[in-house]
């Protein structure tokens, strides 16, 4: 039973685990690259010299950072899909299989992937944290005045 299980669901994993890879690589490389410019912007704060650059400079990142989440949406929403409905099959499969190492073999591709999506909607939340974060961090800077 198991074994008929393997065979049908290795093939299947590894064609759809290649295409939710890839999606999620690009969208793991997305977010790294806007947290870095959000750094990037905190780090160069005392360099832009009065409170108008800083000002210009942040809206035209929020503006990169809006096109950049719009551009993204799609394929976080399609993640976020992809994990409602894998979860809850993941867990009926590990009911109706018990809980053996030949039946987590079944399943670990299943949880690999789960773990990934969770990991980038974390990095998403850990750039919009960021965001939130700097108008006090301007507020608190003193530009000379």
């Amino acid at each position: 039973r198991i074994a008929a299980c393997l065979a049908v669901q290795i093939p299947i994993m590894s064609v759809f685990g290649g295409i939710i890879l890839s999606l999620s690589h690009g969208i793991v490389h997305v977010c790294r690259a806007l947290s870095i410019m959000v750094d990037a912007f905190c780090c160069d704060l005392s360099s832009f010299g009065s409170a108008e650059n800083v000002s210009h400079v942040w809206n035209v990142t929020q503006a990169v950072l809006r096109k950049a989440s719009v551009s993204v949406e799609r394929s976080l929403l399609l993640l976020c899909l992809i994990l409602a409905f894998m979860l809850p099959l993941t867990l009926l499969d590990l009911s109706r299989l018990g809980i053996r190492k030949s039946s987590v073999a079944v399943t670990l591709p299943a949880l690999c992937v789960t773990l990934g999506i969770l990991y980038i909607l974390l990095l998403a939340a850990t750039i919009s944290e960021k965001c939130a974060r700097v108008p006090a961090l301007i507020n608190a800077m003193s530009f000379g005045k």
